[in-house]
């Protein structure tokens, strides 16, 4: 019945075509028997990478457009006149006069250049900063989505207004506030730790997995199709993607029933083959993380998201600079709801 479950919501919520129908792992089998081609199923001898995926996907490359700067600085000279009421601001801090302070980065930003983005960001940092001191965590938090609106450095921002949120008592604010800075900078190590700690005040947990089937296709000598690979829903997965890569027509037949990318109707009717063979395990379900996160994210509606993060975002992280506000929403949805585990709270 779990079965049958899983995959009526994946076949119904998952493509975006009532037409669509993904094919079982029993169908796809009959498909790999019938088939004028020869499929040979051997044993899979060493790791998949996460490089090898990435060189082996289907997934289109995706360009950064130059007007993203992830390490921002300026193009632009600021003037005689933003210098010295800054100067000043910077000396009123020093001192603890926030007040005096925030009103000469004011001036400072009325002088700078509108078009200085980098600029406007280290003002709103720093008026943001003299809030703070005072204990003001409303206009604190005013000046730091001021500064998100800049488009310049944004993990900071979301980092800073997480703590922000934290004080505020707003946890989960903060929690969506420090999943986006990770997003943003998956680099930074610091920011790592403290994801994990505001998680784990949520009493959530973070596992740091990655989405690598574990299958290689080949061509032998004789024409024949070797499938390699080795557990059993990798297996159903690699003989799906077996017949993608390699039946006459059958990936234009299947693209042809549905408005969505090519890529990505592949990768879920291949996903759907490894989760039903995941679900039939008798025991060792937890050696698949990754699928067991998408039995998860598949109730929740969250299959595409899902995908962008698994396959994408977790290999080209600068991505997530291209994208929509709402779907990064969804990411940090994704990311909280369905990523993160529940662990107990402490009695």
């Amino acid at each position: 019945m779990r079965t049958l479950f899983i995959f009526f919501l994946f076949t119904f919520f998952a493509i975006q075509s009532s037409a669509q129908y993904l094919h079982m792992p029993g169908e796809i089998n009959l498909i790999l028997k019938e088939s004028q081609l020869s499929y040979v199923f051997d044993t899979l001898k060493e790791e998949i990478t996460l490089k090898e995926q990435v060189v082996r996907s289907n997934f289109p490359e995706v360009i950064i457009p130059d007007s993203f700067q992830f390490e921002a600085t300026s193009d632009y000279e600021t003037s005689a006149e933003y210098e010295k009421y800054r100067i000043k601001a910077q000396k009123f801090a020093e001192k603890r006069k926030y007040v005096r302070a925030i009103d000469n980065y004011l001036a400072a930003l009325e002088a700078a250049n509108p078009k200085d983005l980098w600029t406007q960001s280290l003002v709103f940092r720093n008026i943001s900063s003299c809030y703070l001191q005072q204990n003001d965590l409303g206009n604190t938090e005013i000046w730091l989505i001021k500064g998100l609106k800049t488009n310049v450095t944004p993990a900071f921002f979301y980092k800073e207004l997480a703590a922000v949120y934290q004080l505020m008592g707003e946890k989960e604010e903060a929690l969506r506030a420090i999943t986006k800075a990770y997003l943003f900078n998956t680099k930074d190590e610091a920011t790592e730790e403290t994801i994990l700690e505001y998680y784990a005040l949520n009493h959530l947990q973070l596992n740091d997995w990655n989405l690598i089937p574990q299958f290689k296709l080949a061509k032998d000598e004789n024409g024949a199709i070797r499938i390699f690979t080795k557990e059993k829903p990798w297996k159903a997965y690699a003989a799906c993607k077996a017949v993608w890569r390699n039946e006459p027509g059958y990936a234009e037949d299947m693209n042809n029933l549905s408005t969505e990318d090519e890529t990505l109707i592949e990768e879920k009717e291949c996903l759907l083959n490894a989760l039903l063979a995941w679900e039939s395990l008798e025991t060792g379900k937890e050696q698949f993380p990754a699928l067991e996160t998408l039995s998860r994210a598949l109730p929740k509606h969250m299959v595409n998201t899902y995908l962008l993060y698994e396959t994408q975002l977790r290999v080209t992280p600068d991505l997530i600079y291209t994208l929509t506000p709402q779907e990064v929403e969804e990411v940090v949805a994704y990311f909280i709801q369905i990523r993160a585990r529940k662990i107990p709270a402490e009695q």
